[in-house]
């Protein structure tokens, strides 16, 4: 899913995208960005949000790339 992080806050309250997908799936939220300074405050703020167990890529995309792991695009 797409949430770009100036409207993270959004998506974390209730009745956002991100906290309904959590809530309905029970599933971890794991963010990326970049390099990895977004997604780490994206953690603190869904930690602060309520969520349990978000998580994000440490390094970013770059370091997901950079360490040979897949990359889908389109």
């Amino acid at each position: 899913l797409h949430a770009p992080y100036p409207g993270i806050g959004e998506s974390l309250n209730p009745g956002g995208m991100l906290r309904e997908v959590a809530t309905a799936t029970g599933r971890r939220i794991v963010f990326f960005c970049a390099y990895g300074e977004r997604s780490a405050m994206a953690v603190n703020a869904a930690k602060e949000a309520g969520l349990t167990n978000p998580a994000h890529i440490a390094g970013g995309i770059d370091a997901w790339k950079k360490a040979g792991g897949p990359v889908l695009t389109g």
